[in-house]
């Protein structure tokens, strides 16, 4: 009743009281003094009783001021005390009492009613339809300002039940709720009738701050308390999650905030400053430190979350085991072993890949699905099975396929050093702690082989992009039971609509030189109505390729069928494919004897290419694809060596384009290597960019990287979309000395092509650098079987440096060590006497003179001295149109001798050191001529290879078998 009778408005005090004249006025500055002293003094009562009496004697204007000022401090001492009830009845008495003071009082008596639970005071001016935008703008700022209560504005009738602002404070109130009581999950927190705009703004900043709080998010909490302001009711709690995100108490803290603090973290704190004092240990692998902080921590959680101490030992014994700690001492210090369940197998699945143990994980994510199902995580048919076996058979692909073979071979007895870590009883561990040899059945290691990864995963989740995946594996793959067919066989069957495994099946019909076959293939794909290019180009490809046989078997009047079916075909007009197929018609005019009219088609084929050189490097071309040779070849062997090196260039480039687009390989005289790398050397031949790469792709089968090199370097000046192959082939043409040059072209033209989305280029890069760097390319950096698309990451600043690098430097390397920029060994110290000096060394020994004998003078062992000479008469000459057979070698090697004579121009090498250099500039062929030495070995040899072990392999030594690796029993 008495806060009632306060409320009422009371009798307005009279300006000038009855009888009272101007006189009594006199000397009232002194108490005009006194009220103000008691008011600075916080004497907030005895200030207003005194300006009451003041202004009941002078009813002045500066009375009435000075009592409203007293009154106005009394309200604030209130508040000070927590009299808030009070201080909001005081303030509205004198707001009915004296209006002028509603300015002063006005944001005072908004911030009082939030206070107080009477937020229809404050919210009332948004409901009102003539509040002006000014009234609007002052409620929404107390809103934000003042409002404490998120239900009570919820709930409050002062605003209709649609208004935005009431059912934006519902959905927070609720949403404040969740996150302060438990885990929420993101739809609960996604507020989206919050604006940002919204005076409720900094509450939804607020929930998703806590709710990345618990979820152990700090940067993201961070993030949002940084947008709450100064201003708002929620940033008044965030020194309070400063504190938890930082461990340490803020000074600003009031005792509430530090309450409410200590009530969230407890003994948290103390456990997260002993996490990150094992994280430090174990950075440093202190083997005494471990065990200590292992069982501190381990207590701790136990006492403050015991809820979270199966995860926690599941971290630890998985960090134990990517720093190879010794898991007997970890388990005694946490008191058993940690649960072995889906999370834990998962979280050592992830551990292994970090490590690149790709082997491992697959292991690990083995054990992790069978425990998932049984956890019912998901079904043993469901989707994340395929996903699984997918994400598997992906870490397998980062090994080649020769490598994972004998891997999984050999991964059996790997198998017992993960086992330590699995719950054995005490009689079954060895005497060393490890599992005793058969405690365990044999398992079926299908997720070791991606094949059958793949097969698991389209029969959970038919899919076209599993099944290109799966046959571009085994496309990869070099053994006999993988055969690439059945793969697109049945993805045709699953997907009858898709062209891509028909286009699969007939080139592998065409590669089998089954023709009529390919071709029902690629009608049934034109039947589908699709578009696709390579479908097009493949029915002209296999028609060429049929009368090409049948001009290699002597059959023309089949060719000439083949001839009229190519012409029929709307693309046969396209590009130089008629001079192409007048050069057909001309080996078959000639096959029939018909010199007349073979010679207007040498006429035609020279009209329409443009020139003498151009045609006469066509029909040679063509007669070698039909393993045609004559007087006519002969003749035009002879005329391309009357020509300069301007029209070379133009001819090779043209001709070029015209074999990659029929796919048959161009003959090329190799007298034209050295004149051409001297043209390339000078000028770019007024070629663009795209004549460039033609030309480097042209040079290199041709065995002159000379002219690759320069012809790559003059593109990469000219910029332009094909930096990326351009820098691949600029790589792949370096002589076999400059590995770390190759592996930065390599790495840069990786990025380039990666950013273009060109996967063919990618995936041709990595199987060259695979076969470059890998365990036959010499001194690779990445060792067998672990090279990725992360092995040849490079960064920004590098690639520029690469690119620029390449564009300037002109100079083909004549074996010389370059620069390079990613990496490698220390660079090489000058040997000259003075530099020795500098660096007080001693100076280099004085070469031996060498003497002269006489011709008459002969060595005891003078068939050393004779060995290179009788090397190269153990090669064959191969260089005539038609070769001898090879006799006394094994298949292998007599293929390989003939790509090797292919490759120096059509003759022999003459010396050692020229065969050397010519297998260095081809490490393809370098790998393959090595392992046919090593397959050709006995095993005696291959066990005397052994006693090599720590020597690097020569250009021709063959490599040392891989250390560890078991050998296998001979006979009696």
């Amino acid at each position: 009743m008495e806060d009632k009778a306060r409320s009422q408005p009371g009798p307005v005090v009279p300006l000038r009281p009855p009888g009272l004249s101007p006189a009594a006025a006199v000397g009232s500055e002194a108490q005009f003094e006194d009220v103000r002293r008691a008011i600075e003094r916080q004497s907030y009562k005895a200030a207003l009783e005194k300006a009451k009496d003041l202004h009941k004697r002078l009813a002045s204007a500066e009375s009435r001021a000075l009592l409203v000022d007293a009154y106005i401090a009394r309200i604030q001492g209130m508040l000070a005390k927590d009299l808030t009830a009070e201080a909001k009845a005081l303030a509205d008495l004198v707001v009915s009492r004296f209006p002028e003071a509603a300015g002063r009082l006005g944001g005072l008596q908004r911030g009082l009613a939030a206070q107080t639970g009477d937020v229809a005071a404050l919210a009332a001016p948004l409901a009102d339809p003539n509040a002006t935008p000014q009234q609007r703008a002052e409620a929404e700022q107390a809103v934000r300002q003042e409002l404490v209560d998120l239900q009570a504005l919820a709930t409050s009738p002062a605003l209709p039940e649609d208004h935005p602002l009431r059912v934006a404070a519902g959905e927070l109130a609720r949403a404040f709720a969740a996150v302060t009581t438990g885990e929420v999950d993101e739809a609960a927190i996604e507020l989206a009738g919050v604006s940002r705009r919204s005076p409720l703004a900094p509450w939804k900043a607020l929930i998703r701050a806590i709710a990345s709080l618990y979820r152990g998010q700090d940067e993201n909490c961070r993030r949002l308390l940084a947008t709450l302001g100064d201003d708002a009711v929620p940033a008044r709690v965030a020194g309070v999650l400063h504190s938890i995100l930082n461990e340490s108490w803020d000074e600003s803290l009031t005792p509430a905030g530090r309450r409410l603090a200590e009530k969230i973290v407890g003994q948290r704190l103390e456990l997260r400053t002993t996490l990150r004092a094992l994280d430090e240990a174990f950075s440093r692998k202190d083997t005494r430190e471990i065990p200590r902080q292992i069982r501190q921590a381990v207590q701790l959680c136990r006492a403050t979350c015991p809820e979270k101490l199966e995860r926690l030992k599941q971290h630890i014994s998985v960090k134990c085991v990517v720093i190879d700690y010794p898991p007997a001492s970890v388990r005694s210090a946490m008191g058993g072993l940690a649960t072995r369940d889906a999370y834990f197998y998962r979280l050592f699945a992830r551990a292994l890949e970090s490590r690149q143990a790709f082997l491992e994980a697959c292991e690990m994510w083995d054990r992790f699905r069978n425990a998932a199902i049984e956890e019912r995580l998901f079904a043993a048919d469901g989707p994340e099975n395929a996903y699984l076996y997918l994400h598997m058979a992906e870490l397998l692909r980062h090994m080649p396929p020769e490598h994972l073979e004998e891997a999984r071979e050999d991964f059996r007895d790997y198998l017992d050093d993960l086992e330590e870590w699995e719950d054995f009883d005490e009689d079954e561990l060895g005497p060393s702690g490890l599992p005793r040899r058969g405690t365990r059945t044999k398992r079926n290691l299908y997720f070791l082989a991606p094949e059958q990864l793949y097969e698991r995963a389209v029969a959970l989740r038919p899919d076209a992009e599993i099944y290109r995946q799966w046959l571009e594996y085994v496309e990869s793959v070099d053994h006999a039971d993988l055969k690439p067919d059945p793969v697109a066989q049945q993805w045709a069957a699953e997907f009858p609509e898709d062209s891509r495994p028909l286009l699969h099946l007939a080139e592998s019909a065409e590669q089998r030189d089954a023709f009529d076959k390919a071709l029902k293939y690629i009608e049934q794909a034109e039947r589908l109505g699709g578009v696709d290019p390579k479908v097009k180009r493949a029915r002209f490809r296999l028609l060429v390729a049929k009368a090409v046989r049948h001009l290699k078997q002597k059959k023309p009047d089949l060719a000439a069928k083949d001839f009229v079916q190519i012409e029929q075909l709307p693309d046969a007009a396209q590009k130089d494919r008629p001079a192409f197929v007048l050069s057909l018609k001309w080996i078959h005019a000639i096959l029939q004897g018909d010199r007349a009219l073979a010679t207007r088609l040498h006429e035609q084929v020279r009209d329409l290419l443009g020139g003498p050189v151009v045609a006469a490097i066509l029909l040679l071309s063509t007669a070698r694809e039909g393993a045609h040779n004559s007087t006519e070849t002969e003749q035009l062997q002879k005329w391309l060596t009357a020509y300069t090196e301007k029209d070379i260039v133009g001819a090779t480039v043209r001709v070029c384009q015209i074999a990659k687009d029929v796919n048959i390989e161009t003959l090329l005289p190799g007298k034209w290597g050295t004149l051409l790398a001297k043209w390339f050397k000078r000028s770019d031949g007024d070629l663009d960019s795209a004549g460039l790469l033609t030309m480097a792709e042209a040079a290199l089968p041709a065995n002159w990287p000379e002219v690759a090199y320069y012809c790559c370097g003059y593109g990469l000046q000219k910029g332009g979309p094909l930096q990326a192959r351009l820098l691949f082939l600029r790589g792949k043409s370096l002589p076999y000395s400059e590995e770390k040059r190759r592996q930065d072209c390599y790495a840069a033209a990786l990025e380039l092509a990666r950013r273009l989305r060109d996967m063919d280029l990618v995936a041709e890069i990595m199987d060259a650098s695979r076969r470059t760097f890998g365990p036959f390319g010499g001194f690779g950096p990445f060792g067998p079987g672990m090279m990725d698309l992360d092995d040849l990451a490079i960064d920004e600043e590098t690639l520029k440096k690469v690119t620029d690098f390449e564009r300037r430097t002109q100079e083909y390397p004549k074996g010389s060590g370059l620069p390079f920029f990613g990496g490698g060994g220390p660079p090489k110290l000058c040997q000259c006497p003075s530099c020795r000096r500098a660096r007080g060394e001693l100076p280099p020994p004085r070469p031996r003179r060498k003497t002269r004998r006489d011709a008459d003078e002969r060595y005891l062992f003078d068939d050393i001295y004779e060995e290179e000479e009788e090397f190269e008469e153990e090669i064959p000459d191969l260089s005539s149109a038609v070769r001898p057979p090879v006799t006394g070698l094994p298949p292998e090697l007599a293929g390989l001798l003939e790509e090797i004579v292919r490759l120096s121009g059509g003759r022999a090498p003459k010396s050692l050191r020229e065969l050397e250099q010519l297998v260095g500039r081809h490490p393809e062929l370098r790998r393959k001529l090595e392992e046919a030495m090593l397959n050709d070995m006995s095993e005696d040899e291959l066990d005397a290879l052994d006693e090599f072990e720590d020597e690097p392999p020569g250009p021709f030594w063959p490599p040392t078998r891989r250390r560890g690796r078991k050998k296998k029993k001979r006979r009696r």
